[in-house]
Parts: C-alpha cells; sequence; structure tokens
C-alpha cells in the first residue's frame, strides 16, 4: 500500500489491484469512477502480459507498449465521438430541410383554402342567381307566356347556368381533392418533423455523454509528475 505524505481527507482515497499488486489511488472523482479506472489499466496489463513477444521485455517497454494501448483506445473514442458529431450535424440538416419543405406545403394549403372559399363564395352567388331564374321560370310559366322565341331563350339561359353550375361544382370537387391530399401531406411532415426532432434529442444525449466520457479519459491520463503507483485524477 502506498500513501500521500499529505493526504486530503476531503478527497477520494481507494485501494485497488492492479497486475496482481495492490496500490492506492487518491482523486476528486467518485470511488466507482476510481474503480472502473484501475480495472481498465489492470485489462490492459494482462493483454500486455498474455502476449508471448512481450515476455522478454524491459520495464520501459512494457510501459511504452501499455501507452500505445491506451493511447490507440483514446483515439478511438474520438473518431467515434466524431462520427457522432456529424450524424448530430446531419440530423439537424435534415431538420432544417424537412422544416422548409413543412412550411411551404403549409402555406400551399392556405392559398388552396382561400382559393376553396372564393370558390365557394362563388358557388353560393350562382346558386343564388339559378334561385332567381327558376323564379322568373315559374312566374313565365304562370303568365302562360306564348311567346315561344322569348320563352326558348329563357330556357337557354336557363340552361347555360345549369351547365356553368355543373361545371362550378366539379371545379369545387377537384379543389377539395387537392385540399385533402394537402392535409394528409402536411399530417405526414409533422410525424416525420416530431421523429426528426425526437432523433435530435437522442444524437444531442449520446453527443453529451460521449463528450463527457472523452473529457474524463483524457483527463485521468493526462496528469503528470504524480508519485509511483499513486494516481490523481481531475476534472
Amino acid at each position: 500500500m502506498t500513501h500521500r505524505n499529505n493526504p486530503d481527507d476531503s478527497k477520494t482515497k481507494l485501494q485497488v489491484v492492479i497486475a496482481g499488486e495492490v496500490v492506492v489511488l487518491t482523486g476528486e472523482e467518485s470511488p466507482e469512477y476510481i474503480q472502473r479506472v484501475a480495472r481498465y489499466i489492470d485489462k490492459k496489463m494482462h493483454e500486455l502480459g498474455r502476449t508471448k513477444k512481450v515476455v522478454s521485455f524491459n520495464s520501459f517497454s512494457k510501459t511504452l507498449l501499455i501507452a500505445i494501448n491506451i493511447a490507440d483506445d483514446l483515439f478511438k473514442e474520438i473518431d467515434a465521438n466524431e462520427k457522432i458529431r456529424l450524424e448530430y450535424a446531419k440530423l439537424q440538416t435534415d431538420h432544417t430541410l424537412m422544416s422548409d419543405e413543412f412550411d411551404l406545403l403549409k402555406s400551399s394549403a392556405r392559398v388552396a383554402n382561400q382559393k376553396l372559399e372564393e370558390q365557394l363564395n362563388a358557388n353560393a352567388r350562382l346558386y343564388k342567381e339559378l334561385g332567381a331564374l327558376k323564379a322568373h321560370a315559374a312566374e313565365f310559366e304562370s303568365q302562360k307566356i306564348t311567346q315561344s322565341a322569348d320563352y326558348n331563350a329563357l330556357m337557354q339561359e336557363r340552361q347555360a347556368a345549369l351547365v356553368e353550375i355543373e361545371g362550378l361544382q366539379k371545379a369545387n370537387e377537384s379543389l377539395f381533392r387537392n385540399n385533402q391530399s394537402l392535409s394528409s401531406k402536411l399530417e405526414e411532415l409533422q410525424k416525420i418533423n416530431q421523429s426528426l426532432k425526437e432523433d435530435l434529442a437522442r444524437a444531442g444525449s449520446e453527443v453529451e455523454s460521449a463528450r463527457r466520457e472523452l473529457d474524463d479519459y483524457i483527463d485521468t491520463f493526462a496528469e503528470k509528475g504524480a508519485p509511483k503507483k499513486v494516481y490523481k485524477f481531475k476534472k
């Protein structure tokens, strides 16, 4: 067991086993974290010990190999963190593009609704005019208009109005179908937008978690000048 000359009681001091040897680690981190670091170093030393070529290496060479293995793990963690960051940035870009498309469709839907409302108002006016035409026709019928030319002209006008109304009804139905299609697209985009927000939240959480692990990992092995077999951890 190794002790500091002036131990700080406010810091964590933990006895661990590394490569079969008992050492004491002190630091500001939790005992669980220090134990995890000790297990990691012990694992690396055991991996090195299982390599036959390393048996004949001197102490410095073995220490150097362990440092290289740790550096390799560190850079892999950095690469993984960078991959997560890039994926997160892509998700943000996709979300922005999807939001723009969503806003465009909403604008198109507003225009379609406005046109539909205008068409409905026009239809209402035509229905009113048709009612007036019917009233005139009934009046002429009641008076038994015998002048066929005038009667035929009135009937032709009435027929033309009916044809125009039928055309407007078809146009109205087409606008209504287009409006329904836009509504369906808006609903799908809302679902996609919600899914992207959830993906962004998860990716953000992964990025933050990876960053904290990476910072802890780097800080743990960055300190120099500590006494032999005694390691200090700083945040």
